[in-house]
């Protein structure tokens, strides 16, 4: 884990944070973001460890830093469950998205929280699904549009 900010993202990296489609794992069944709202109720937050910035790991290494996480989140005794971040867009050479990232939707913290374990894994941002509306809090000052905290985005859902 490392506190220092990853480099500023590409405005690409920001549209496609912007668009992310979050699918959570409830009861073995896979369901989209609203539904999560609704089946679990409260603000809720989803982070990851996956590609700090516009950096691509291997995903043997995007999944060994989500066990890290994974371990911080059970340490605090926040309840968490699975999720997926993706375009939602289906790739012309797979069935699946074009991209997707592995991670949690995790219920009991607060936005600082969920800002520290952002910044510990040099994430440019964190969501928080609220009851209808979606807001993407930057972990780092040096990007776009605030930092730590400040000007959430928000995004009705």
């Amino acid at each position: 884990m490392s506190t220092e900010p990853p480099a500023p993202v590409s405005r690409a990296t920001l549209a496609a944070y912007r668009a992310t489609v979050v699918d959570v794992v409830i009861d073995s069944e896979w369901v989209d973001e609203a539904t999560a709202r609704r089946r679990i109720g409260g603000d809720l937050f989803v982070v990851t460890a996956w590609n700090p910035g516009d950096e691509r790991p291997p995903a043997a290494e995007n999944r060994r830093r989500n066990a890290e996480l994974f371990d911080l989140i059970a340490e605090r005794g926040w309840k968490c469950w699975a999720a997926v971040g993706s375009s939602g867009e289906a790739d012309d050479r797979a069935s699946g998205p074009l991209w997707f990232e592995e991670g949690f939707v995790v219920a009991g913290m607060t936005v600082q929280d969920a800002l520290e374990l952002g910044r510990a894994f040099r994430q440019v941002a964190i969501f928080q699904l609220c009851a209808d509306h979606r807001r993407m809090w930057f972990c780092f000052e040096d990007q776009e549009r605030g930092g730590r905290g400040k000007n959430p985005e928000v995004r009705a859902t």
